[in-house]
């Protein structure tokens, strides 16, 4: 089911039209995508096997390892190519992504609590959907750096709604402390972080309105490759 709203042909958008839209858009990728995915299904499940979630947990530690340090130089990149005048809002996105900066880290550690292996972590091949997802931000923002919002916005929603409804199983399994770091920091970190990026959208599209389709674009881009891709090839590989 596709949502008739679009923004793209409309350059006078209001910023609260803009995130009504991304929020029905991501809301409607979570029940009909990720709701939907053989790994969303086998981690919810409280009768999965505990070696094959963890397994999945694992890989998907693994992933986030890899992508993580490269979303965050694409996003300094694009924070430089935001209006320059608007300085206040520079600070905040620069404050944001700088509390992003150490979670690739914070995957590894989770990672390797799980069991994982950190020398084949550090000299693996990045999976090719991460690939394509990582490929794309990058070429969005050459065009608009304000893209970087509508990237980046989805994934901190997703990425606390996906945490958050992962801690029942975890508790369920009494899954200890350093083997669930990284989703207890996100299940509770990113609300604040959402918000960020709300006000940022908020100022910099009240200000400049010609930025929303930019914004709403990139939100569809990144919706089209993620998760969905990404988590077929990690129960793929699980397998």
């Amino acid at each position: 089911m596709s949502i008739p709203l679009t923004l793209h042909s409309n350059s006078d958008i209001s910023s609260k039209k803009l995130l009504d839209y991304l929020d029905q858009r991501i809301d409607q990728h979570m029940l009909c995508v990720v709701e939907q995915t053989e790994l969303w299904k086998l981690i919810k499940q409280p009768d999965t096997d505990k070696h094959l979630a963890l397994s999945l947990l694992q890989q998907l530690m693994v992933e986030t390892f890899s992508f993580a340090p490269e979303i965050t130089k694409i996003t300094f990149e694009a924070i430089g190519r935001l209006p320059l005048e608007m300085t206040s809002a520079l600070k905040r996105a620069c404050d944001h992504i700088i509390d992003e900066s150490d979670h690739s880290e914070m995957a590894l550690r989770t990672f390797k609590a799980m069991g994982g292996d950190e020398k084949w972590a550090k000299t693996r091949s990045m999976t090719p959907a991460t690939f394509a997802m990582i490929a794309s931000y990058k070429q969005l923002i050459q065009g608009e750096g304000a893209a970087y919002l509508g990237y980046i916005y989805p994934f901190e929603c997703m990425s606390c709604l996906m945490a958050q409804q992962a801690l029942p199983w975890l508790d369920h399994h009494g899954i200890p402390a350093q083997q669930r770091e990284f989703i207890d920091v996100h299940a509770v970190a990113d609300i604040e972080h959402q918000q960020t990026m709300r006000d940022l959208i908020t100022d910099l599209v009240t200000k400049h309105p010609k930025l929303a389709p930019s914004i709403e674009y990139a939100c569809d881009v990144f919706l089209a490759l993620y998760p969905a891709p990404i988590w077929d090839a990690i129960v793929e590989r699980v397998k």
